[in-house]
């Protein structure tokens, strides 16, 4: 049961990769740049530091508390 579930993990990995490359490749073919991304104005905005703070507590929490 262990080795599905590693092997249909690091399948969406592989998944997740593939699509973050492609959507890159296009970006840059189409001459789109970070700058254009909706993601550098948000994290502009005077709250994205908090924002930030606070999904790192969250991430840190559960990776301390989820151990096999």
């Amino acid at each position: 049961s262990l080795r599905y579930t590693s092997t249909l993990s690091v399948a969406l990995v592989v998944v997740f990769l593939i699509i973050t490359v492609g959507i890159t490749v296009f970006k840059l073919i189409n001459g789109t740049t970070l700058s254009d991304a909706s993601v550098i104005s948000r994290c502009q905005q005077s709250n994205s530091f908090l924002n930030l703070f606070t999904i790192v507590r969250v991430l840190v929490t559960a990776y301390i508390f989820h151990y096999n």
